[in-house]
């Protein structure tokens, strides 16, 4: 096997590690926090030390539908604005519904061009592991800005 063969296996195998703890952790937000909406998410990161924690990463998921208009697009800048003006290090988004993840699981080839934000990068939704893809699944999928 070629050197570039075995450091894709091996960073793999690293990221299906990162995606279970990271699973951990959403069953843990899950239990206790994200029912409030976006809004109240960005809110609460933002009150982070994020120097102290050598930066954070914050993940949101929203429906398609939720941004199909102009109303919608301009709720979103306004969240992001909010977000940096409470001295918010990094969000990222996949604007994608379950369904659509879970079609792409049972059906990979016809959602070969599908690509989601992971972890601070992209990838194809269909290359990644089981496990990564659960964890992209599990993300709260907000269907409003508000509670």
């Amino acid at each position: 096997m070629a050197l570039g063969q075995r450091l894709r296996r091996l960073f793999l195998a690293a990221v299906d590690l990162y995606a279970a703890l990271v699973v951990i952790y959403l069953l843990l937000r899950s239990m206790f926090g994200d029912r409030r909406g976006p809004t109240a998410v960005l809110r609460s990161v933002a009150k982070m030390d994020h120097a102290r924690t050598g930066g954070t990463l914050l993940n949101q998921k929203f429906t398609p539908q939720l941004l199909q208009d102009e109303s919608g697009l301009d709720k979103l800048v306004q969240l992001i604005r909010t977000y940096f003006k409470l001295e918010g290090h990094h969000v990222q988004f996949n604007v994608v519904d379950a369904a659509t993840l879970r079609a792409a699981q049972a059906n990979p080839e016809q959602y070969r061009d599908l690509i989601v934000r992971v972890a601070g990068y992209s990838d194809y939704f269909c290359d990644l592991g089981q496990a990564l893809q659960e964890e992209i699944i599990a993300r709260t999928e907000h269907q409003s800005f508000g509670s």
